[in-house]
């Protein structure tokens, strides 16, 4: 798979992603301005994967389920925001924290916010490059489910060329 630093040229603001004919592999930069319900350890069926609700899954009622990492998070670009789906092993890249390290400060602080708000403290306000699949809808707007993601350090024009 090609790094987001071999494709940085292949970058489109939000509002582009409305145009554009092939969104499967995109990628945006921009600054995290939102950490989403949902973020943090979820819970998932074993045998289709979706998200469960008190171990009951929309499709296979009462399921076993296993432990996994996301974010959602709200990219903004200057053009435009978007949602953003990441999962367990971005998820992990990002923060520095793998899902077993949080489980265990959860357990220890008896705090089942502890992973959402550690999204919350290493993402909001931070530079991120995503690169992934893009779906617009009427009703949702545009959302990536990120494939690859990495901090950037933004261009910022200097004092004496805006002098």
């Amino acid at each position: 798979m090609v790094g987001l630093r071999e494709c940085e040229k292949v970058k489109h603001t939000i509002e582009e992603l409305y145009r554009l004919e092939k969104r499967d592999d995109v990628t945006v930069q921009g600054v995290v301005i939102d950490v989403r319900h949902g973020s943090g350890i979820v819970l998932r069926c074993k045998t289709c994967k979706r998200i469960t609700t008190d171990c009951k899954c929309k499709i296979h009622c009462e399921v076993e389920t296993f432990a996994d990492l996301r974010a959602k998070l709200v990219l903004d670009d200057g053009s435009g925001a978007m949602t953003l789906v990441i999962g367990k092993s971005a998820v992990e890249k990002l923060t520095g924290k793998t899902l077993a390290e949080i489980q265990k400060k959860v357990a220890e602080r008896n705090d089942k916010d502890y992973a959402k708000d550690m999204v919350n403290e290493k993402l909001i306000a931070r530079p991120l490059r995503v690169r992934g699949l893009v779906n617009v809808s009427d009703d949702f707007g545009i959302l990536m489910v990120v494939r690859e993601a990495d901090f950037f350090k933004p261009k910022v024009a200097s004092d004496q060329a805006q002098g």
